[in-house]
């Protein structure tokens, strides 16, 4: 994996990260931005996997077996986060978390 595309991964997973945890906290108030967040959440991930493999890995590494299963564990791992988040997101638009705090 060259610099570029590592930079690349970095600087998107700093800011969904930041995102998640500046929006998360921006909508406590408005459930319909709940739901726009939730649901941006939901399908930018996806698109994301498909655009990292798709235009920012270069042909010879897509045959690369030791590069490919690289790209496929921090794919993995960056989908646990993923819906961990979007359980947080969920929970928060459906209003569990306060449900959960009163109890």
């Amino acid at each position: 994996m060259e610099t570029r595309h590592k930079t690349v991964i970095v600087v998107m997973v700093t800011l969904a990260l930041i995102g998640a945890i500046v929006s998360f906290y921006w909508a406590q108030d408005s459930k319909s931005t709940r739901g726009w967040i939730a649901a941006a959440w939901t399908v930018l991930p996806p698109i994301w996997f498909w655009a990292e493999y798709t235009f920012l890995t270069k042909e010879d590494e897509k045959n690369d077996e030791k590069y490919r299963a690289r790209l496929k564990f921090s794919q993995d791992c960056a989908s646990k986060v993923w819906l961990a988040v979007g359980g947080i997101f969920s929970a928060s638009y459906f209003d569990l978390l306060g449900k959960l705090a009163e109890h």
